[in-house]
């Protein structure tokens, strides 16, 4: 039952750009699930408390660890994905360089030209839409 309601709130996405959680449902994702805003010194303070055990491979946004050594790590990625940053914590680290966890593939990616549509607040989900729609038409050569 559960996989049905998820395949028609995918549906909706699709058809309608958005889909209507039941009272009921937001109640009991409520209960499971929880998220916080983490600043930005608390994040560097993350990075540079699980360095070296979980970098380079990886960045912890929120974390925390138990008594018995383990740790539960939230908002986990890449370090290449956020590399400013994971550069900003760790510089000066004994035995850090950022060439050690910068893939191959990432080398001067920051310096490419990136593309920035940008979309008043008050436009919505729905002054996104038709952007999106007329990128991925152009994307395609339709």
């Amino acid at each position: 039952m559960a996989g049905q309601k998820i395949k028609g709130w995918l549906d909706d996405l699709k058809v309608r750009g958005g889909f209507y959680v039941g009272k009921e449902s937001l109640e009991a994702a409520k209960l499971e699930f929880e998220s916080e805003c983490v600043s930005d010194e608390a994040t560097l303070t993350t990075i540079r408390s699980v360095y070296p055990d979980y970098l380079p491979r990886y960045v912890a946004v929120g974390s925390e660890e138990f008594p018995e050594g383990q740790r539960i790590a939230l908002a986990t990625a890449n370090a290449a994905k956020f590399s400013a940053v994971v550069d900003l914590a760790l510089k000066g680290e004994k035995g850090y360089s950022f060439s050690e966890v910068l893939p191959e593939e990432f080398v001067g990616l920051e310096e490419k030209e990136s593309r920035v549509i940008r979309v008043t607040k008050d436009a919505g989900w729905e002054g996104v839409r038709p952007i999106i729609k007329a990128e991925v038409q152009v994307e395609l050569g339709s």
